[in-house]
């Protein structure tokens, strides 16, 4: 199967349960990569940043009421016609402006943002935020207005044409334009640069909307520019270097022909937090948060993109529950989830009764199939125990009530299998040092992520030189791929390199060559000129260790 280009990929959200983010603590989610054809790229692997935003539109123009608000037309006579249109419209909007003509200028519209600090409307130049304007930060406009991002949607009737100019800079002055949006006469679009560089450039078809966004780093001066959310260019050098704010917008086409712009937005963000890895199989789950208490009232925004500049639909508003709502909601299913628990053992109720070393856990078909796949499989297939396996008579042999499935459990500790139920049965549960290798394998059995999770949390505290071998065993064989307890081990080892392979602990390793393999190949990266020595003989005992594993000397230890 050919690795699918990154830029074919599409990020998508997975099912999240919003009525249970709370600001106090982190949340998962997950993002998929599909193709064109919505089917999964299984291969896709890409570097993501997942982030949570506030976001506040300071100024929004659809020209829905057919007024042209802070927007005033040059006044050259012959060069432009400009209007309403109410049949050619972006997406969710019921009427667009357009501009038919062009001059030398390019300036067919200008627009003014408020500037407080400026003096009076006359002295300015720039008019008052009208009653009507969409804004929900009006004093967003201080005189320094930093937009994060600037998006809208534009369209030319013409593929030939150096039309479709969106221009923002402090002023409308050539020599204060921080971005400059065109179409161009060869049939690209992009943003202008200097000596007639187009960055970005990519083709455009005419009479067709594309909707632009120009992402703003104010820090060092660059611009990001995305087209249909797709990452034309980063790292877009200000065609000023030294400009500080936007105070100016203008619009227009250099040559004649019809430019049609719509949904003009000016945005600024609070990034709430974020964070990177890397997809898997096509698939990435994360870990994000917590939101802080403002995003209670105020909302947030999830976002997605790839170090390709694939980014994904805005998930959101989000407006998760306050710490206070959330730890009440917490101890509500705490106590619920207790009742079920309490379940647990109950001869009287249940219909099934597992046999753990010659100990009965008496259990209940109805939560061991809603909870766990692999009881769903087993009780629902012609296999002994889905056709009712062994009946328990009216005495029943492990004291099962009559019509009881009685299931033998095998390779497994009673009292493992005892807290594997109790996970089943009421969610996040307590894992003993003592079990955490034992739970891993049973989780990893009964296809339970879930408590793979938290036999992963006691496991990586237990990390250690006498205990580092039997984990890292355990993590190669039954964690997920590319598991963090695996990496944390490698790099204890690393870190850890003389004592831990000196220890007679990890002789364990001669029955995973392969993983001896690996540590040795990680062992060579590291260089340090005053342990080279004992790198090399502790290298040599790998050696041995890879060499007795081989010959068939292993010893094994039970877990």
């Amino acid at each position: 199967m050919a690795f699918a280009e990154p830029d074919r990929a599409k990020l998508v959200w997975g099912e999240l349960n919003v009525d249970m983010i709370n600001t106090a603590l982190p949340f998962k989610v997950s993002v998929s990569a599909v193709g064109e054809d919505k089917q999964p790229i299984n291969n896709y692997e890409g570097h993501l940043t997942i982030s949570a935003v506030q976001s506040k539109v300071c100024l929004a123009e659809g020209f829905e009421s057919g007024r042209l608000g802070l927007w005033v037309p040059n006044d050259l006579p012959g060069h432009y016609q400009h209007g309403f249109d109410h049949q050619i419209c972006a997406p969710e909007s019921r009427a667009s402006l357009y501009l038919c003509g062009g001059n030398e200028s390019n300036f067919g519209m200008t627009l003014k943002l408020p500037s407080p600090d400026a003096g009076s409307a006359e002295e300015s130049g720039a008019a008052p935020l009208p009653e009507d304007a969409v804004s929900e930060d009006p004093t967003a406009f201080d005189g320094a207005f930093r937009p994060d991002a600037v998006t809208f949607y534009v369209r030319t009737d013409n593929k030939h044409a150096d039309a479709g100019h969106f221009i923002l800079g402090e002023s409308n002055e050539v020599n204060k334009r921080v971005a400059q949006f065109q179409f161009t006469r060869d049939g690209r679009m992009g943003l202008l640069g200097t000596g007639g560089t187009t960055h970005g450039a990519t083709g455009y078809e005419p009479n067709r909307w594309y909707l632009i966004e120009l992402r703003f780093d104010w820090d060092i001066k660059q611009v990001a520019f995305y087209v249909d959310h797709q990452l034309q260019q980063r790292s877009i050098p200000f065609r000023r270097e030294t400009s500080c704010f936007i105070g100016a917008c203008a619009l227009g086409n250099r040559d004649r022909c019809t430019t049609w712009f719509d949904s003009i937005k000016f945005v600024r963000e609070t990034k709430l937090c974020k964070t990177e890895l890397c997809a898997l199989a096509g698939r990435a789950d994360a870990w994000i948060g917590p939101l802080g208490h403002e995003s209670a009232t105020a909302g947030c925004l999830l976002r997605v993109e790839d170090s390709a500049g694939n980014v994904g639909e805005e998930f959101g508003p989000i407006f998760p529950l306050s710490s206070t709502e959330g730890a009440q909601r917490v101890a509500i299913n705490a106590a619920a989830l207790s009742e079920f628990v309490a379940l647990l053992d109950d001869a009287d109720s249940a219909d099934v009764v597992f046999v753990a070393e010659g100990r009965p856990l008496h259990a209940h078909r109805c939560i061991l199939t809603a909870r766990c796949e692999a009881f769903r499989l087993m009780f629902n297939s012609p296999m002994r125990e889905g056709t009712g396996g062994r009946e328990g008579d009216a005495a029943g042999s492990m004291g099962a009530r009559a019509g009881c499935t009685e299931v033998a459990i095998e390779e497994a500790s009673h009292a493992a299998f005892r807290c594997m139920l109790l996970y089943v049965y009421g969610g996040a549960v307590h894992v003993p040092e003592e079990l955490a290798v034992e739970l891993l394998g049973l989780a990893d059995r009964f296809l339970l992520g879930g408590l793979k999770q938290l036999c992963g949390f006691t496991l990586a505290r237990m990390v250690a030189v006498d205990t580092v071998a039997l984990i890292i065993q355990a993590a190669e064989r039954w964690d997920a791929p590319k598991s963090a307890l695996k990496a944390l081990c490698l790099d204890f080892i690393l870190s850890h390199y003389e004592a831990c392979v000196s220890h007679p602990v990890f002789e364990e390793l001669q029955s995973s060559p392969q993983l001896l393999l690996e540590i040795t190949r990680a062992a060579t990266k590291i260089v340090v000129p005053d342990r080279t020595h004992a790198l090399t003989a502790a290298s040599g005992r790998l050696v041995e260790l890879g060499a007795g594993g081989s010959s068939g000397r292993k010893r094994r230890r039970d877990s």
